[in-house]
């Protein structure tokens, strides 16, 4: 992602690209930060259902992770 970023900003003279943790990007006061990230439905359709069932049995940490996809479905739900 960082690297499609780069390519779609690169003429924006104050874009700036940076590698490493968020402790190491050299944040500055009044800074401007993207945070990005994926999210995707795990109900709802027969395709995300059977991804569900697919990443449940072949994903090496997705049980750990799933149920923070459901703060989202829940935060959608509110709005």
């Amino acid at each position: 992602m960082r690297e499609a970023a780069e390519r779609a900003l690169s003429e924006w003279p104050r874009f700036e690209s940076v590698v490493g943790s968020a402790e190491d990007t050299t944040l500055r006061p009044r800074g401007v930060i993207a945070w990005v990230w994926n999210s995707r439905r795990t109900a709802g359709s027969a395709f995300a259902e059977a991804l569900e069932r697919f990443l449940e049995r072949w994903g090496t940490d997705h049980i750990s992770v799933r149920d923070t996809y459901r703060v989202r479905e829940q935060a959608d739900k509110r709005s």
